[in-house]
């Protein structure tokens, strides 16, 4: 998110610079070619056929030495006329070349400029005048570089804005979040019955779907519940004959294994059971497999129920 908010201010800054510098160039552009016909307009000639202008150009920057905003008329054989600003060097009459307002880019006293000139016929003399007027681009770019300073400033703050909201509103998007885990948590722990209502409609669906899943589950473990008291009850009944069976053979030693075999399934079982009642009252889930949890126990009566099978039946060996 972060990366994308980034690149997206970066390419916004660069689009706003790239038109306003196309904006404020054509601007400027305007203006001299505005300046340009007014010198021509304003331009005059002694009786010697020098030029001169009748009066300065109307923007006073024209008049100041080193403002950057230049003028120029250069005759064949009349001379160079130079603005006051104009106070070094001078512009290279060929940047006017055409009768038609012509647009270059030359160098000026200072370094690159925004050329303009036009070529008109001197009035008494056989040759021609070459207009230029410019303007040095160092106003411009220091136009530009304001604005990209002020722009990227405020597009870095706008940023920090942009970044800081996604995140209060991402935190405030999760707590629904936080709130179903912590619910899930309870239901796990016994702690709640449900998932219960209360919740936005984005996550209700996950809510009922859970609380149906936790219905089936409780269906599920409330079957086996009572398919273990059914299996529970059934080993009583046979263990209890069991058990009267090997107190009958207590005078034996494989009856006194009986017996204490015997025993000690009655224990588990009577434990097992205790455990699966409370169970039910906490509403845990507690998983009891009865034959795994009678293994054990199992094994010695199946060896000496072997043994007395090969043997004989113990009311045979009673009776005998």
């Amino acid at each position: 998110m972060l990366a994308w908010v980034l690149a997206g201010l970066l390419v916004l800054g660069i689009s706003a610079s790239l038109l306003f510098r196309r904006h404020v160039e054509g601007v400027y552009h305007f203006e001299l070619q505005e300046h340009l016909v007014e010198l021509v307009g304003l331009t005059t000639f002694d009786a010697r056929g020098n030029p001169s202008l009748a009066r300065p150009l109307s923007d006073p920057r024209y008049g100041v030495p080193g403002s950057g905003f230049y003028w120029q008329i250069t005759g064949d054989t009349a001379g160079t006329l130079r603005s006051p600003s104009l106070v070094r060097g001078r512009f290279d009459p060929e940047l006017a070349h055409t009768r038609s307002i012509t647009h270059v880019a030359g160098d000026g006293p200072t370094g690159r400029a925004m050329v303009y000139g036009i070529v008109r016929p001197h009035p008494f003399r056989p040759d021609q005048l070459h207009f230029i007027i410019a303007t040095d681009m160092r106003h411009l770019d220091g136009i530009v570089r304001g604005f990209q300073r002020d722009l990227f400033a405020w597009l870095a703050a706008s940023g920090l804005l942009l970044i800081a909201g996604a995140l209060v509103a991402l935190r405030f998007a999760t707590l629904p979040l936080d709130r179903l885990g912590k619910r899930i948590t309870r239901v796990r722990t016994g702690e709640e019955g449900r998932m219960g209502t209360a919740w936005p409609a984005e996550i209700a669906p996950l809510a009922h779907d859970l609380d149906r899943l936790i219905e089936s589950r409780e269906a599920m473990v409330a079957s086996a519940r009572i398919e273990a008291g059914n299996l529970a009850h059934g080993l009583r009944t046979s263990l209890a004959v069991l058990t009267d069976e090997a107190e009958n053979l207590s005078n034996t030693a494989t009856g006194k294994t009986l017996l204490s075999e015997c025993q000690a399934m009655t224990r588990k079982l009577d434990w097992h059971l205790a455990r699966a009642r409370a169970a039910a009252g906490q509403g845990a889930v507690i998983e009891t497999v009865l034959p795994d949890a009678f293994a054990p126990s199992l094994a010695p009566w199946n060896a000496c129920t072997q043994h007395a099978a090969l043997s004989s039946s113990p009311r045979d060996r009673l009776s005998g």
